[in-house]
């Protein structure tokens, strides 16, 4: 086929990932900045086939970032050397919510390079240091949280009760907010209450 320039200006440009009308983009930054912001970017792919303009999307410094993997909600997940939190994680794999928001996902890893996700929602990432003993480890993905919850209510605020595996967490989008009810659990149940509109929720679980 015919090869042509989608979007040029960024430095350090590695990994790619396309859903539905926008590409996501992790890289070093971008050539008309002075300094190295390491991010994952946002292009808009326009009804025209062109080329919208491209955005930050994450708020923490990236630094070095490989690979780029969307989970079936929407997830981003970024590989990278570094990843500034409340402190520096390195060889780490971040989340990045849909608000931008990066928390780790796993850390202390070999040289963290190319992710890929199964249709059962497990992990994969390519973790190589150069070496003779490259690797690709698994994340498996945690079973579905089991939920309590009528078809119908008059309760507001409704209680929504449920039971997943200990020690995890749980992130709950109510009417495709961007923004989630979180909850942690320690020993696999939880609970959250959720204000209603009537006869409009939408209600999506995270874990």
């Amino acid at each position: 086929g015919e090869l042509t320039v989608f979007v040029d200006g960024f430095k350090g440009l590695q990994g790619i990932v396309v859903h539905e009308n926008v590409i996501f983009a992790a890289a070093k930054g971008l050539k008309a900045e002075k300094e190295d912001s390491g991010a994952v970017f946002k292009i808009p792919i326009l009804p025209d086939g062109g080329a919208g303009p491209v955005s930050k999307i994450t708020k923490n410094k990236i630094k070095k970032p490989f690979g780029l993997g969307l989970d079936a909600l929407g997830s981003l997940y970024v590989s990278a050397e570094e990843i500034e939190l409340e402190k520096k994680i390195k060889d780490a794999i971040g989340k990045i919510a849909l608000d931008g928001t990066l928390t780790r996902f796993a850390s202390k890893l070999e040289k963290p390079r190319g992710l890929a996700f199964d249709g059962s929602g497990n992990l994969y990432a390519a973790d190589d240091n150069g070496g003779k003993k490259g690797r690709i480890i698994r994340f498996r993905a945690p079973p579905p949280p089991l939920l309590t919850i009528p078809a119908f209510t008059k309760q507001n605020p409704l209680t929504v009760a449920g039971t997943t595996e200990a020690n995890s967490r749980i992130d709950a989008f109510v009417n495709d907010s961007a923004t989630p009810i979180t909850i942690s659990t320690n020993d696999g149940s939880f609970s959250f209450a959720l204000h209603l509109t009537p006869n409009d929720l939408q209600l999506t679980i995270k874990q």
